[in-house]
């Protein structure tokens, strides 16, 4: 009886043996792409950007020819604080209030807009002096003269009649003289008078 339960433990044995045994020489099993993780694909967002082509100095007017639009990523963009697609004012008015480099990003802060805090400071050529003019612009074309156009300043005058008096309008007069004032005035700002404009000229 008892060699009878010997031979049954050493076949039970023999047979777990032979298992692992041929266990040894299984192909270990291939992992398939199924099985691997999967990589989240995350699309690069692009901004829209310009960049300057040239060297520009500060109290400079923007120009589309002066600019190239660029591509950059998000990512890069944001070192610059560039959050989303830069827009720019291509106003002949507006200037530029910073020196650029070529190739230099321009930001809309970049820029100051006629009527802005320190716009006027922006057109002063150094070394020049401010003049305050009241002009008549009752025959004034609008937007023909605007900040940092050049223009000649001519006086008329009558021995005979007052011609600064807006209530006194003559028909016929004689004796009308013209004389150049100014010539070739940088036009610094005007105001918005409806009869007539405060323009500082230097």
């Amino acid at each position: 009886m008892r060699q009878r339960l010997v031979f049954v433990i050493a076949l039970i044995a023999l047979v777990v043996g032979i298992i692992g045994f041929m266990g040894l020489f299984e192909k270990p099993k291939q992992i398939t792409a199924s099985d691997e993780p999967q990589e989240t694909v995350v699309e690069e967002v692009y901004v829209s950007v310009w960049r300057v082509n040239n060297d520009l100095k500060k109290g400079q007017k923007l120009t589309t020819d002066m600019v190239d639009k660029a591509q950059l990523p998000l990512s890069q963009a944001l070192q610059l604080g560039i959050k989303a697609d830069v827009k720019l004012d291509f106003n002949p008015s507006t200037l530029l209030n910073r020196a650029l480099k070529a190739g230099d990003v321009v930001l809309a802060e970049y820029q100051t807009k006629q009527g802005a805090p320190g716009y006027v400071d922006l057109l002063i050529t150094e070394g020049m002096t401010l003049y305050p003019l009241r002009v008549n612009a009752s025959n004034m074309v609008n937007d023909y003269i605007r900040p940092g156009t050049y223009i000649d300043i001519l006086t008329v005058s009558s021995p005979t009649v007052n011609l600064a008096s807006s209530s006194d309008k003559p028909r016929h007069f004689t004796g009308v003289k013209a004389d150049m004032f100014l010539k070739h005035v940088k036009v610094l700002d005007l105001g918005g008078q409806p009869e007539g404009k405060t323009m500082f000229a230097q």
